[in-house]
């Protein structure tokens, strides 16, 4: 509902900014209702292909994994940032989707959507702690995690490309081309609040379309910093100024209050310092103090959010 009556508002607004107009040309307006519009989450897949959830089962007998496209009900999203999702198998049980490399996320409110994924399906064991952590970010009780007390054994899926459908109604306002012409003039003088009706119904990419806290976009650049160290360590060459812009891993407003605990400040002072000892490495340790530095983050991560793990142990030099 929501987001049909911001249609409607973005609809009337153009109108607005062309009525003006309507004296040098007819306008011709032709009304259309559209079921869906599709957004498009990590690499770009299609639907065609894709088998219903409900046969994953019966296709992954006797396999360890299996690289499929897969079409179902979002049943559940992480609720802290959207960095995983279940589905429902159609036989009572979930199946935990996560999203290759940490890469990218769906929003939070994408439960009960019809969706794509495309990757890796497998038989996974999730651990005691791997399952509060996710109970803890679904919102769920203390008195209900308290409850989980043995390792799972399900199948689960990694992604490397989302599809969501998105039930809208959409009405397409067709004019002349010479007020398309003036229209779009005016849109650019008066700002970007006035889109036009075909902006609105493009399919959209996002690496995090619930947006980003201070901590994440600080994490992200810390990411892209460790993956050009190294390329430069790789390449013998030994890293000399250091990132003063990490400092504020203490001060940045992570996406969840409850991440900035004291153990989370220890690590982070570890990381730190880790850092500053690589910085004033020489040649002949430089790769063990990067490693090291690798060790700080995987550390913290394992505590406070393990999505990314895959992503930083892959970050180690051998």
């Amino acid at each position: 509902m929501k987001n049909n009556l911001l249609l409607t508002s973005m609809i009337l607004l153009t109108l607005s900014s062309c009525s003006e107009h309507k004296e040098e040309a007819k306008i011709e307006t032709a009304v259309s209702t559209v079921d869906t519009t599709l957004m498009y989450f990590g690499d770009t897949i299609t639907q065609e292909g894709a088998i219903s959830i409900d046969q994953l089962s019966a296709q992954l007998a006797g396999k360890d994994s299996l690289n499929i496209k897969v079409t179902g009900t979002i049943e559940e999203v992480c609720q802290k940032k959207g960095c995983w999702m279940n589905m429902n198998l159609g036989n009572g049980q979930s199946m935990k989707v996560r999203f290759k490399d940490y890469a990218f996320f769906v929003p939070k409110d994408a439960a009960n959507k019809t969706v794509f994924i495309e990757g890796y399906a497998f038989i996974d064991t999730i651990s005691v702690a791997d399952q509060k952590h996710y109970a803890e970010d679904a919102g769920e009780t203390k008195e209900e995690i308290a409850k989980i007390k043995n390792p799972e054994i399900s199948i689960s899926f990694e992604a490397n490309g989302v599809i969501i459908k998105n039930k809208l109604v959409l009405f397409f306002i067709l004019i002349c081309n010479f007020l398309l012409v003036n229209c779009s003039e005016r849109q650019a003088e008066t700002s970007d609040k006035k889109r036009t009706t075909e902006e609105c119904k493009k399919d959209t990419a996002s690496l995090n379309p619930n947006g980003d806290s201070e901590l994440a976009l600080l994490m992200r650049n810390m990411l892209h910093s460790t993956e050009s160290l190294k390329e430069m360590i790789k390449k013998g060459n030994v890293p000399d100024k250091f990132p003063e812009e990490f400092l504020k891993i203490h001060t940045a407003n992570p996406t969840d209050s409850d991440t900035k605990k004291a153990s989370f400040e220890a690590f982070a002072d570890n990381y730190l310092t880790s850092l500053k000892n690589l910085h004033n490495s020489q040649k002949n340790n430089v790769q063990e103090n990067y490693n090291s530095v690798i060790n700080a983050c995987a550390s913290c991560h394992q505590e406070h959010c393990p999505g990314p793990l895959r992503v930083i142990n892959k970050l180690k030099i051998n």
